[in-house]
């Protein structure tokens, strides 16, 4: 009679320290994470922009383009687009500088007109802060300087995929020499269906949000909104955050209309059309370009893009559905982990 229940024991014994075990990993591979991570957050974007310059590469190379310089023309194209959007959000930030008193005023002026409607502790909320020149200037220098910092980081992301792009014509033989010829197919397997996967959610995303950003650029321009190249740029970014990135992308020149225009139709016709817009895109346009859905569930990808939102910030939240994918991949082609996988859809 006491065997069973040793037995019993025993097991669940074994899963207690499995489930230990399992969170000392976790959180020792959060701490990992953002320890390092100012070496793996340029790595891993490397990693992303990879699975857009190598199809590039590839139609480049069957152009008769031969492929060291097929890759340095693309790189220098990746150079070229950073650099324009640093062009950009300087020319931005000194009109910003020069209106911000312009958008103070209006908005003062709208906030007391509705002084006798909404409660005080709304009133105290809706005005804006005051700043005088030195402080708005302090403000745009930080901005700015948060950029340079990006740009810093860039630099590193470009070093890093110069890499990459070398590395991987040696990789499979590399492989092959390391673990084998049975193992290293089986591991080529597995990557070749990371790399499908990425690959046609990548350019899926990328052609979805580079029209939602020129969607939301012509759109704004209409209507004379400020910024709106900047605002589509934005759009285009935030785009690859699911769900959430849309929202940002609409709120904020949205906001701006708001206090740009006297007229409150004006802002509402904006916002509704950015929001038809977008939800066309993401629900009739981007499930018939992708063939299928992601895979994966929907509240995993909210999670998902709140774990790696604290770990490693907006940085983290784009990389966020590309790394749950990998994931998702990897525990499917382990016997022991494809219960765990199929959890995941």
């Amino acid at each position: 009679m006491s065997q069973p229940a040793s037995r019993g024991l025993s097991a669940f014994t074994q899963q207690l320290l499995v489930a230990v075990l399992a969170l000392i990993w976790l959180v020792l591979v959060i701490y990992l994470l953002r320890e390092f991570a100012v070496v793996l957050k340029p790595l891993f974007i490397a990693g992303f922009l990879s699975y857009l310059i190598i199809p590039a590469h590839h139609w480049l190379v069957e152009r008769g383009i031969n492929r060291p310089l097929a890759a340095v023309v693309l790189v220098f194209l990746v150079i070229g687009v950073f650099i324009s959007i640093g062009i950009l959000l300087y020319a931005n930030a000194e009109t910003l500088l020069e209106k911000w008193p312009q958008y103070q005023l209006k908005w003062r002026v709208k906030t007391e007109s509705l002084r006798d409607v909404l409660p005080e502790y709304i009133q105290e909320h809706l005005h804006l802060q005051q700043f005088d020149s030195k402080s708005a200037s302090s403000m745009i220098q930080s901005v700015l300087g948060s950029f340079f910092n990006f740009l810093t980081v860039a630099a590193v992301v470009i070093l890093y995929l110069c890499f990459l792009l070398a590395e991987r014509a040696s990789f499979p033989k590399k492989l092959l020499h390391a673990f084998g010829p049975e193992r290293s197919e089986n591991i080529r397997d597995v990557l070749t269906s990371i790399s499908k996967a990425i690959s046609e959610y990548i350019r899926v995303k990328t052609f979805i949000s580079l029209i939602t950003g020129i969607g939301t650029a012509i759109i704004l321009t209409v209507f004379g909104v400020d910024f709106p190249i900047t605002w589509g740029t934005l759009a285009f970014l935030l785009n690859f955050i699911p769900y959430l990135g849309s929202m940002l992308a609409t709120v904020l020149p949205v906001l701006l209309a708001l206090v740009q225009f006297d007229s409150i139709w004006t802002t509402l016709i904006v916002g509704s059309l950015l929001v038809v817009y977008q939800q066309f895109l993401g629900v009739i346009v981007e499930p018939r370009l992708a063939g299928a859905k992601l895979g994966v569930s929907p509240l995993l990808i909210i999670l998902s893009l709140a774990f790696w939102g604290v770990v490693w910030g907006i940085v983290g939240m784009l990389l966020a559905v590309p790394l749950l994918m990998v994931i998702k991949i990897v525990l499917g082609n382990i016997p022991a982990t494809k219960p765990v996988a199929v959890l995941l859809e």
